[in-house]
């Protein structure tokens, strides 16, 4: 094999994984906030997304030299031809296409665009999400190497039931934030034809007693209302026309399932 080929549990891989997950946790944040909310890409979110992107574009280029478990044969494989041949067979066509749309939001961001190519920009940002599919692989194997390389058997045990609760608790706090995120975006597609949405009543009564509607507030907002369709909470913001009650019931529907999922769990 060339020396130039990474184990897939050598430190390096390890560390590097590491730091795609840090960009892939940046991802799962600012996207779902850029996509619903008017925040300009300028200074540390502008710095921010573009470290993120860096880091794709060099774990694009890493995946050639990342050696892997064959699963057929159970052996580490680590001859630079099979790995190549994997990843053009597998993921290199959607990594090649997330590559592009990262390229394509950066360069559409400076342009003045219509509502349209707007919401097109929209759900492009949306797309790159798709990585956290190919994230899931890498985190077992950062378990993994958690559990028995730095902590020992011994403990192995304790700390996989403290990363068990982690990701559950990860898992929520991510559903919440996506819902919310979709909820606002939701509100701000107000028509005649469905009426006010829960932003315009909320905002308006706000101004009568006085009290700005900044985006802080508004995101915190839409935030309790997710965390209340997943718990047995309630608040004054629900829904005021049939989108947004459809969206709701569906919103309580999911909900009860993840529940019920993770009290099995």
């Amino acid at each position: 094999p060339a020396t130039f080929v990474m184990k897939p549990d050598s430190l390096t891989c390890i560390c590097w994984d590491f730091l795609c997950a840090a960009a892939m946790t940046h991802d799962s944040v600012m996207i779902p906030l850029l996509s619903a909310f008017e925040i300009e890409s300028t200074g540390a979110v502008l710095g921010f997304a573009l470290a993120s992107s860096f880091v794709w574009l060099l774990d694009f280029i890493f995946s050639f030299f990342r050696g892997y478990i064959n699963t057929r044969t159970g052996f580490l494989e680590m001859r630079m031809s099979h790995i190549a041949y994997r990843y053009l067979t597998g993921w290199f066509a959607p990594d090649v296409a997330l590559l592009c749309l990262d390229g394509f939001a950066f360069l559409s961001s400076s342009a003045t665009l219509d509502v349209q190519s707007i919401t097109l920009l929209r759900l492009f940002r949306s797309l790159r999400l798709l990585r956290l599919v190919r994230m899931f692989g890498r985190a077992h194997l950062l378990k993994e190497h958690l559990t028995l390389d730095f902590l020992g058997a011994m403990a192995s045990v304790y700390v996989e039931t403290a990363l068990s609760i982690v990701k559950h608790l990860a898992i929520i706090a991510f559903l919440c934030h996506f819902t919310g995120c979709a909820w606002y975006a939701l509100g701000r597609e107000e028509t005649q034809e469905m009426g006010s949405s829960w932003i315009t009543v909320h905002e308006n009564m706000r101004q009568e007693l006085g009290m700005p509607s900044d985006v802080l507030y508004m995101y915190s907002t839409a935030l309790h209302w997710s965390l209340t369709q997943f718990t047995p909470a309630a608040m004054e913001v629900s829904a005021t026309n049939g989108l947004e009650r459809l969206f709701s019931v569906f919103v309580v529907l999911t909900g009860l399932i993840v529940f019920s999922f993770f009290l099995g769990s």
